[in-house]
């Protein structure tokens, strides 16, 4: 099927509601689409009975099979109305591509609809691993696509040798124009005459994501800082952390602030001088790129896709990656944090260089209307 000067018709099916790169990543989509180009329809697939940190319990896994039942009839009904051209699945390295999105793969290749897989994480294991009955699925399911899209340099070239031929396309991770230009005109990054610096670490608060490794550092760093981690915690994960806090006696240089957004975010990324990621596993962390567009320097763990986000290769890079990950060297990290602390002007440069690569590659303005013409390519 061939359209020309026809409206593409898209129905995504992605979270709208749950806090997320997907989510985020939706909203952009959806804000900078061209309406005279392409217009969507959207089944929200967040799962907001799923409770940060725990076990989904009998209670969450009846409210799961109530949604998912909902969304069914949902997406049969906009098949019947709507006619999307394309059928585009926004899919996380979770259990709910084998339960949710395979399944609904097959079904829509045998209603001969075009359907877009997009892969979003970086863990190659959970997207193409695991036991064979699984491979075997997730693998012949994806096959049932036009095209895979992929965040991750990782993920593309771990899917181009199972899937050869064009499928499997790079598509990066975008940021709100009005964001950048907000900040871009109300503040600008300077080195100052502060003293002790402050270190931020914006995440959900778990050991995945580096915390404990963070606290452990602060006990080997030199020079005079603080750190903030901010973002929420499951209670046995706020427990370790603050164990750990007291354990290495640096209840003076780091605290666990909890859960920020809008305004008090904000003034957290305008007082921090750095911004420190020690993660385990990513795939194209949006809040990486929101710090870039702060302007601070980054220091952060060679996972998913920020080598390339932060140009560590480029001559102009915008930060610092950890060399050793599983596990993290609390050493080499407090050495990194010393590092961009006695050196202002590596600081400036990184800061500068973040901010120009923002602007210049992950801006949504440019990202989606590429997406939008691979869109088109497909029908």
């Amino acid at each position: 099927m061939r359209i020309e000067d026809e409206k593409l018709r898209v129905l995504l099916l992605a979270p709208e509601k749950a806090v997320g790169g997907i989510t985020m990543w939706t909203r952009y989509l959806r804000k900078y689409s061209n309406p005279e180009k392409v217009e969507y329809r959207l089944i929200d697939t967040s799962k907001l009975y799923d409770p940060l940190g725990k076990k989904l319990g009998v209670r969450g896994v009846v409210l799961g099979l109530w949604d998912a039942i909902k969304r069914l009839v949902k997406f049969l009904i906009f098949l019947i109305t709507f006619h999307p051209h394309i059928v585009y699945l926004t899919c996380s390295p979770s259990i709910g591509l084998v339960v949710r999105d395979a399944p609904l793969m097959f079904l829509l290749h045998l209603l001969g609809i075009c359907t877009i897989a997009h892969l979003h994480g970086g863990n190659v294991e959970k997207f193409f691993g695991g036991f064979v009955l699984r491979r075997f699925l997730v693998h012949n399911s994806l096959r049932c696509c036009r095209s895979i899209f992929v965040i991750t340099r990782e993920v593309e070239k771990e899917g181009q040798a199972i899937f050869p031929g064009g499928k499997i396309i790079y598509v990066p991770n975008m940021i709100d124009d009005t964001l950048v230009t907000d900040i871009n005109n109300k503040y600008i990054y300077s080195i100052g005459q502060k003293s002790p610096l402050k270190l931020i670490h914006v995440a959900w608060q778990a050991p995945v994501k580096g915390s404990l490794d963070l606290v452990e550092a602060m006990r080997y760093v030199q020079t005079p800082v603080s750190c903030d981690l901010v973002g929420e915690a499951a209670a046995e994960h706020q427990k370790s952390i603050e164990n750990q806090i007291r354990k290495y006696n640096v209840g003076d240089k780091i605290r666990l602030v909890g859960f920020k957004s809008g305004k008090d975010l904000e003034n957290a990324f305008k007082e921090a001088d750095m911004f420190v990621f020690p993660s385990y596993s990513e795939g194209f962390p949006y809040v990486i790129l929101e710090a870039m567009a702060y302007g601070l320097p980054i220091i952060a763990s060679d996972v998913g896709n920020i080598r390339e986000m932060i140009g560590f290769d480029s001559p102009e890079p915008a930060g610092l990656l950890l060399k050793h990950i599983h596990p993290i060297s609390a050493e080499e990290l407090a050495a990194l944090i010393d590092k961009l602390a006695r050196d202002p002007s590596l600081r400036i440069r990184l800061s500068q260089n973040g901010r120009r690569r923002v602007s210049d590659k992950y801006m949504a303005s440019k990202v989606v209307p590429k997406l939008e013409d691979l869109l088109k390519e497909m029908v």
